[in-house]
């Protein structure tokens, strides 16, 4: 099984026979550097420019975002200032955003993070479409002004692959997978610092690192079924992610993966010190595993101490402003003296 399958040919077609989607997974996949062009029954012609696989602008179409429309969205230049700033880049020629930096209404970062904000929305809208057809012209390169800003599409094909128009072409490749395990590829170091995903979603990734069948691994992720098929069908067209036919999946890791909800609730109300600490360290550290820090700081707050502390000249970065870790454990932990319940075992949450 090879995830090649799942991609449609970078030639002349139609989307009633594949997705938007998929097609820029395809120029990805491939590192391609062009134009797709798209025609629908609303645009005789769209146009998305390539860059090495990534996403780097489109041409102006119904319902595309321009500069203007992201600035004042997110009330980043005042209307008047984008007007005027406007009127200049036509008399002289000059790019808008190049204006809006000239007149100090925007750094350069700014204006990068603004013009990344209008390519995603932009290649979201175009990954929305379901019918046209489409033409890979690899011999015509993106204009000069496309070449400023590039954007991953990993990030944006889990967004669109969720959506409900695609759940046929999801199904179709949870259902071309069977029961085999996936696991991520060899792909995956050389572009784990490129590609771009939500942190929930990255988290639910890193699970791939061992084989996991799709029920498992929909489980393990703590994502919604949607949105954990959209992961997972993202990873596969992008080549991060492949079938292994004859990988053993991984042992079932309940004992390890985060209690379901309503058990947290039950396991977080029993009223011992491990568990007050549990419930403490889960909302301090933002995350439904406590961290390998955790039994330090579940030692100090229950009054034991498996180590000498004493004083340290360093820099410490702070992560909470104004806490008060005596009052913190205080409020939240209960000495072992004043509770007589039987203390739950460490090894269903951390081991």
């Amino acid at each position: 099984m090879d995830t090649i399958e799942l991609l449609p040919s970078l030639a002349q077609g139609d989307l009633s026979e594949t997705s938007a989607p998929e097609l820029v997974a395809a120029v990805f996949r491939s590192r391609a550097s062009g134009t797709l062009w798209l025609e629908t029954s609303q645009a005789t012609e769209i146009r998305i420019f390539f860059r090495a696989g990534d996403m780097c602008g489109t041409a102006a179409f119904p319902g595309a975002q321009n500069l203007a429309h992201v600035l004042l969205a997110n009330d980043w230049v005042a209307a008047l200032d984008i007007e005027s700033s406007r009127e200049e880049a036509v008399k002289t020629g000059k790019r808008h955003g190049e204006v809006l930096v000239a007149r100090k209404l925007l750094t350069r970062d700014q204006l990068r993070a603004a013009l990344v904000a209008q390519h995603t929305t932009n290649l979201l809208t175009l990954m929305a479409l379901t019918e046209g057809r489409y033409d890979w012209r690899g011999w015509e390169p993106p204009p000069a002004w496309a070449r400023e800003v590039v954007i991953d599409p990993v990030g944006c094909l889990v967004d669109a692959l969720e959506r409900e128009q695609h759940a046929p072409r999801r199904g179709k490749m949870i259902a071309w997978l069977g029961n085999h395990p996936v696991r991520l590829s060899g792909d995956w170091a050389d572009l784990e610092a490129r590609i771009t995903l939500a942190p929930t979603d990255r988290r639910a990734t890193a699970l791939l690192a061992l084989p996991r069948q799709v029920p498992e691994f929909i489980r393990a992720s703590q994502l919604e079924p949607t949105r954990a098929e959209a992961v997972l069908a993202a990873l596969l067209l992008s080549g991060v992610a492949e079938p292994q036919p004859d990988a053993r999946p991984a042992a079932d890791d309940a004992d390890l993966a985060p209690a379901p909800p309503e058990r947290q609730k039950r396991l977080f109300a029993h009223g011992t010190p491990v568990t007050d600490a549990l419930a403490a360290l889960t909302n301090l550290w933002g995350n439904n595993i406590p961290t390998l820090y955790d039994p330090v700081a579940v030692a100090y707050g229950t009054g034991h101490a498996f180590c000498d502390s004493g004083m340290a000249n360093s820099a410490v970065h702070p992560v909470s402003v104004g806490t008060n870790a005596t009052k913190y454990f205080g409020f939240h932990v209960r000495s072992p003296q004043q509770s007589s319940a039987r203390q739950p075992r460490w090894s269903t949450w951390n081991r």
